[in-house]
């Protein structure tokens, strides 16, 4: 029996790994989870796997390292031993600053736009997985641990007459 756990919001990543180590072996399937990085240091059961919901094909660039790299070239530029090269090592920091709160605050506000989701609204990046899953192998059921899944999976499961249990 394939079983699909869908976690978006990883904060009961715990109960979920729990749950799914508590049923019988019988069972099998995957875990989808909004963020692949939380589950690295948990506890998978055997005969489940892990995927991220969203697909990437390449990595993120990052952006602290980018940001460290070009500080790194603007100081030993600056730093040639003028006075003109204080200031600018000084503009340079304030700058930085004000970049990271800003990037501080889009962050926040990401975050705030992704849980205040409408209710009722399907998310077409989980409804595309588990349709890819249900190509490759037959979904015998849907375990939905955040209620903001809960209108996708229930879409899915009367679209392909798979079982849809809220934990």
């Amino acid at each position: 029996m394939h079983t699909v756990a869908v976690l978006t919001q990883t904060l009961r990543t715990p109960q979920c790994l729990a749950f799914l180590e508590s049923r019988d072996g019988q069972y099998h399937g995957t875990i989808l989870l909004g963020n692949i990085g939380v589950v690295a240091s948990a506890h998978v059961p055997k005969n489940f796997g892990a995927q991220d919901i969203r697909r990437r094909e390449k990595p993120l660039p990052s952006a602290a390292l980018a940001t460290t790299k070009a500080r790194a070239l603007v100081l030993a530029w600056a730093r040639g031993g003028s006075t003109v090269g204080k200031r600018i090592e000084k503009v340079t920091k304030g700058v930085l600053w004000r970049l990271r709160y800003v990037d501080r605050i889009s962050i926040i506000r990401r975050i705030i736009a992704s849980n205040s989701k409408k209710q009722g609204e399907v998310s077409v990046e989980l409804f595309g997985r588990l349709r890819e899953i249900q190509q490759h192998e037959r979904i015998d059921e849907v375990i939905v641990f955040d209620l903001y899944d809960l209108p996708t999976a229930v879409k899915f499961g009367e679209e392909f007459g798979v079982v849809v249990l809220v934990r």
